[in-house]
């Protein structure tokens, strides 16, 4: 038969410890053996100490939900990978061009010339009303206008200017 080992109280640690390490359970982030129950095993099949699993971005400890952000899929309070997103979305430049925010998550407009609005932020600036149509770019500041708003605008300037059809009065 099979004969059971007896270990010291004080050697029961040490001998975990090494099956641990000879099923390779091993932290992801400090490197040591995983063993004891003192671990949290991911569905990755990372391992971490209970100690060892905080947010790659605050780096406090997560204790509920987490997501696994990055390249590297490293874990992260979900409040700071929408942190981590909008810092990566000032890099490349993604602002809203009313609200000068983070464009990040899909959440914005994307314009022909590049320019970038939250769904939010797409409004015509005469009236203030959200653009989900057509819309004219007006001005030397090309700022987005209704049609209608714009046309509206264009003759006030002209009867502003005294240019006005004596006919129609447009």
């Amino acid at each position: 038969g099979e004969r059971k080992h007896i270990y010291h109280s004080s050697c029961v640690e040490k001998v975990q410890e090494e099956e641990a390490l000879k099923k390779r359970n091993i932290c992801k982030k400090c490197k040591l053996a995983c063993f004891n129950g003192k671990y949290i095993s991911l569905a990755s099949g990372d391992l971490y100490h209970t100690g060892c699993f905080q947010c790659k971005h605050c780096s406090l400890a997560i204790e509920g939900n987490y997501v696994e952000y990055g390249e590297s899929k490293q874990p992260h309070h979900p409040q700071c990978v929408e942190k981590v997103r909008a810092e990566e979305a000032v890099k490349e430049g993604k602002i809203c061009k009313k609200c000068r925010q983070a464009c990040c998550n899909g959440k914005y407009i994307s314009l022909a010339d590049g320019d970038l609005y939250h769904a939010e932020c797409f409004q015509c600036l005469d009236c203030g009303k959200l653009i989900s149509g057509s819309y004219i770019k007006h001005g030397e500041t090309n700022v987005p206008l209704h049609a209608d708003c714009a046309r509206k605008r264009d003759i006030a300037a002209a009867k502003a200017q005294g240019r006005i059809c004596k006919k129609c009065q447009k």
